[in-house]
């Protein structure tokens, strides 16, 4: 058996400092763990999120508005400040409107106080209080139901179906004398005229002049609306795809119809919410590669061991050691142990291997 050892002894070995391999039991290294994959979940949260327009549109970018509606858009911010200032003068809410709870569906338990209240509203409003009424958009009543709550506001859209749902007079807040019409109010689905993100529910007493007549069962619809309700909270539903979502939910005692068009040119010309163009898109996705490598990067920094390299003292006792093998004749190959146990030659004709190794 032959050994070439080749030992440099000009060049020095730097010596790195051992440090003792991780303790995968500690807390220190289960914290970070998890924290690697809370900081993975969130990017792929972030991710998900990033895709879903109504996101765009809280932070502002619900659509590009040309230049000539900056004034407009003005006269939208002034009225919302205007409506939550005015929130905080009035009055505060009843006990009863304290009880709702948004998110939830029509006919929770803790609405059905505030549920006849706001009945009661719709059917004693005057025409003062609907002129007064602010101006929203649905992002507004969608991020801040509490300062918009039991409030009269006004809103533009599209009626995309409806249906007349029989409720008894009680529940409308009325009583058998005096009521005309039939029993029970209007359900309209409303897409928003800023926004495709999300429709109103309103639920209405009866229909303006020359709308189209309701039955029990959802009609499509077309017609531009302007709508004066009580904003009441915001509704759970299930959407056409079968996917739970969210929505305002307003009362009115009627609305006003601006108009309508065919369902065939529903489409044109749309006002479509903002979403991020391409160079936007793929930042997005270089900066999230680049995190997920930077994450990949630390965690694999934090949980490797360095190797150990030898000094020089320590190598020149390997070294040394290594020659002793060479010159121990009770050190022999595998096939020199093969022929011992066949018997075919004996110990002392086992060769001798260190002149082979000088060589």
């Amino acid at each position: 058996m032959n050994f070439q050892l080749k030992i440099d002894d000009d060049e020095p070995l730097q010596r790195r400092p051992l440090r003792p391999p991780p303790d995968f039991q500690s807390r220190g290294f289960r914290l970070r763990l998890m924290t690697l994959f809370a900081a993975l979940v969130l990017v792929l949260i972030l991710m998900q999120e990033a895709g879903k327009p109504e996101r765009w549109e809280w932070m502002g970018f619900d659509r590009a508005a040309p230049q000539g509606d900056a004034r407009q858009s003005d006269v939208v911010n002034e009225d919302s400040v205007s409506a939550v200032a005015a929130t905080e003068q009035k009055e505060p809410l009843p006990t009863a409107w304290k009880l709702i709870t948004d998110n939830t569906a029509v006919g929770h338990v803790g609405d059905s106080e505030a549920w006849g209240d706001a009945w009661r509203l719709v059917n004693e409003a005057k025409l003062s209080v609907l002129t007064e009424a602010v101006k929203v958009q649905r992002i507004q009543l969608m991020s801040q139901p509490k300062s918009y709550r039991r409030r009269w506001v006004k809103l533009q859209g599209w009626v995309r179906s409806a249906r007349f749902v029989d409720r008894p007079i009680a529940a409308l807040g009325q009583s058998a004398a005096g009521y005309q019409g039939r029993v029970g109010h209007y359900e309209f689905w409303i897409r928003p005229e800023e926004t495709n993100a999300g429709p109103y529910c309103v639920y209405s007493l009866s229909l303006p002049a020359g709308f189209p007549e309701v039955g029990e069962v959802y009609q499509a619809l077309n017609e531009k609306v302007e709508v004066v309700a009580c904003f009441f909270k915001n509704r759970s539903y299930v959407s056409a795809d079968s996917k739970p979502s969210v929505c305002p939910l307003l009362l009115a005692a009627s609305f006003t119809r601006l108009g309508s068009r065919d369902l065939a040119d529903q489409n044109e010309n749309p006002a479509p919410p903002w979403v991020p163009g391409v160079p936007a898109m793929i930042g997005m996705a270089i900066a999230f590669t680049v995190l997920a490598a930077g994450l990949a990067w630390l965690a694999k920094r934090t949980t490797q061991s360095p190797r150990y390299q030898y000094g020089n003292q320590m190598t020149e006792q390997i070294h040394e050691g290594l020659d002793q093998l060479i010159d121990d004749p009770s050190v022999i190959t595998e096939r020199e142990k093969v022929l011992q146990l066949q018997g075919t030659i004996d110990e002392d004709d086992v060769p001798d291997r260190s002149e082979d190794a000088c060589d």
